[in-house]
C-alpha cells in the first residue's frame, strides 16, 4: 500500500507549490485596481469556442468577453503547430485587451478522455505505482506546455464503483493506492508548471448514466469527500472542479454549482482558499432544465469562483450566456428595467451595471472582487 512517496517531501519542497492563501502584492493590487468590474467578472469565465484558428468571430468573442481562460476541445485541435499558433493568438488578444494571460485548459485525463492526440494519454487505471504516476504527469504536462496549454482539467477523483458512469475514467484501485497515484499525477503537472484541476467534487457516486446526454442526475446523499481531502492535503491545488449533481440531502432542487446551501457545504469541506470551478454550465443537462438567465444568476450568486462555459456546439451559446449573465445582474438591482438599461445590458457595458449594484447586492460584488484577486495572483505565480 502507498501511504506516502519515498521522495514526496523533497519533491514538494523543490516544487515550491504556491500557498492557497491569497496574499496580494503591491503589483497585484495595482493590476486589480486597473481592471474594471466587467474585466474582473471576465476573469471568472473560462470559455469554449468553435474553430481551429482565431477568426474575426473568435477575436470578437474574446475581445468583448475578455475571459480569464479558454477551453480547447477536440474541435479546436488539429496539430502541434496549429494548436501552438491558436493559443499564441488567443494570448495576444488577452494581453492586448485586459493585460493578463489566459488560463488555457484541456481535458487530458488519459484514457478515453484525451483531447490532445499527441500528448501523453495513459489511462488512470493503467498506472501501477506513484513513481510511474509522477513520470506520466510530468510527461503529460510537458507535452501540453509545449503548445501553450497551462491547465489540465484532471485527474478524476470520483468514486470508482463499477456501475458508475465514470468507472472507465477512474483509478479502479483501493483508496490508499489511488491516493498515491493521484498525488503523483498532480506533482508531475506542478513540476512542469501546468495547473491540475482535480474533479468532480464531491463525486458522481451512484450515478450510472452520463448527464451530458441531457438528464440531470439526482442522488440522495452528499458523498463521503474524505478521498478528495486526502488527495488535496499538502498539495495546495488552487482549483477544484465541481460535480453537477443534485444532492437531495443538501438541496433537493438544485445541482451543486447552482445551490447556495451546496456551495456553503463545499467551502466548509475544503476551505476558502481553493477556487471552485463549475463543469460546463452550457451542458445539455443544464440547458434542458434551466434558462441561461437562471444558470448565470445562480452560479454567480451561489459562490462559484470560475464559470466554465464550453459553448458546445458553437460560440453562440457562450455569447448568449454572457448576455444572460449581464441581464440577470441588472435584475438583481431590483429596479424596473427601462429601455436604456436594456440597451446597456445588450451593449455589454457591465461596468456600469455592476457599479450601480453596490447597494443592491454588495455581497455579489465582493465575491467578484475576491475571486478576481485570487485568479490574478495565481496568474502572476503560475503562468510563465
Amino acid at each position: 500500500m502507498y501511504f506516502v512517496f519515498s521522495w514526496y517531501s523533497s519533491v514538494l519542497v523543490a516544487l515550491q507549490v504556491p500557498s492557497g492563501k491569497t496574499i496580494i502584492t503591491t503589483e497585484e493590487k495595482g493590476a486589480l485596481l486597473s481592471l474594471s468590474l466587467e474585466d474582473k467578472l471576465g476573469q471568472m469565465l473560462i470559455i469554449g469556442f468553435e474553430g481551429t484558428e482565431v477568426t474575426p468571430e473568435v477575436s470578437s468573442l474574446f475581445s468583448s468577453i475578455r475571459p480569464g481562460g479558454a477551453l480547447l476541445l477536440s474541435r479546436n485541435i488539429v496539430s502541434k503547430d496549429q494548436t501552438k499558433k491558436l493559443i499564441a493568438d488567443l494570448q495576444e488578444i488577452s494581453m492586448r485587451t485586459v493585460g493578463l494571460p489566459l488560463f488555457v485548459a484541456v481535458d487530458q485525463e488519459g484514457g478515453i478522455v484525451s483531447r490532445v492526440p499527441w500528448a501523453e494519454d495513459t489511462g488512470l487505471f493503467e498506472l501501477k505505482d506513484p513513481d510511474e504516476a509522477f513520470r506520466v504527469g510530468e510527461k503529460r504536462a510537458r507535452d501540453l506546455k509545449e503548445v501553450g496549454v497551462n491547465m489540465n482539467l484532471a485527474p478524476v477523483l470520483d468514486s470508482n464503483g463499477e456501475d458508475d458512469f465514470l468507472f472507465n475514467r477512474s483509478f479502479q484501485k483501493n483508496q490508499n493506492v489511488s491516493l498515491a497515484l493521484a498525488q503523483g499525477l498532480i506533482l508531475g503537472h506542478t513540476k512542469e508548471n501546468v495547473i491540475p484541476v482535480p474533479k468532480h467534487f464531491p463525486g458522481y457516486d451512484k450515478v450510472t448514466f452520463n448527464p451530458e446526454n441531457g438528464v440531470l442526475p439526482f442522488t440522495e446523499v452528499f458523498p463521503d469527500s474524505s478521498f478528495f481531502k486526502s488527495v488535496l492535503k499538502d498539495m495546495q491545488v488552487p482549483f477544484v472542479m465541481l460535480s453537477h449533481v443534485v444532492y437531495k440531502a443538501v438541496d433537493p432542487d438544485n445541482p451543486l454549482p447552482l445551490s447556495p446551501s451546496g456551495m456553503e457545504l463545499v467551502r466548509a469541506e475544503l476551505g476558502n482558499d481553493i477556487l471552485f470551478m463549475s463543469d460546463d454550465l452550457a451542458s445539455k443537462s443544464f440547458m434542458a432544465n434551466y434558462s441561461l438567465e437562471e444558470i448565470g444568476k445562480a452560479a454567480l450568486s451561489s459562490g462559484v469562483d470560475v464559470l466554465l462555459v464550453g459553448g458546445y456546439p458553437d460560440t453562440a451559446v457562450v455569447g448568449e450566456f454572457y448576455q444572460a449573465l449581464q441581464g440577470e445582474l441588472v435584475s438583481l438591482r431590483e429596479i424596473p428595467r427601462s429601455g436604456t438599461q436594456k440597451q446597456v445590458a445588450g451593449a455589454g457595458a457591465l461596468l456600469e451595471i455592476l457599479s450601480s449594484m453596490v447597494e443592491g447586492d454588495g455581497k455579489l460584488q465582493k465575491h467578484i472582487e475576491e475571486s478576481a484577486a485570487k485568479i490574478i495572483k495565481l496568474k502572476r505565480d503560475m503562468i510563465r
